[in-house]
């Protein structure tokens, strides 16, 4: 539901018992450092314009989070952040409002990943 702009995402449902209880939709983007683009096309067509309006909205919007995952792109993105644009991600991290979830490199396809490839962009995104 759009209500102002700003997009809720709290919805509230019944238990089989009929008490009251909410589901919360935490915002996320999967991005894909290769698949359809290279890794550069997707960072300059989707990844960049997603970083940024995520600083954006939720330096507008106080009660919004966000979740990330691939460090790959988020690497290339901090390279050529504007330093207000760190400090707003620093400040949000800082706050629990952004999570970087896994901290992999990439994000694994949890439906085929082998332990090893798991491993190894997990040992790449810490690092």
């Amino acid at each position: 539901m759009r209500h102002g702009g700003q997009v809720h995402l709290l919805y509230q449902c019944f238990s089989s018992w009929g008490q009251e209880s909410k589901i919360i939709v935490v915002p996320h983007s999967h991005n894909d450092p290769g698949w359809l683009r290279t890794f550069e096309g997707y960072y300059h067509l989707q990844t960049s314009k997603v970083l940024n309006y995520m600083v954006e909205k939720m330096t507008v919007y106080k009660n919004m989070t966000f979740i990330w995952s691939e460090i790959s792109f988020f690497a290339l993105w901090w390279e050529s952040a504007h330093p207000t644009k760190r400090k707003a991600v620093q400040r949000l991290l800082a706050e629990g409002r952004l999570e970087i979830t896994t901290g992999g490199w990439v994000m694994t396809d949890e439906a085929t990943s082998h332990i090893y490839g798991m491993l190894d962009q997990l040992i790449e995104g810490n690092n």
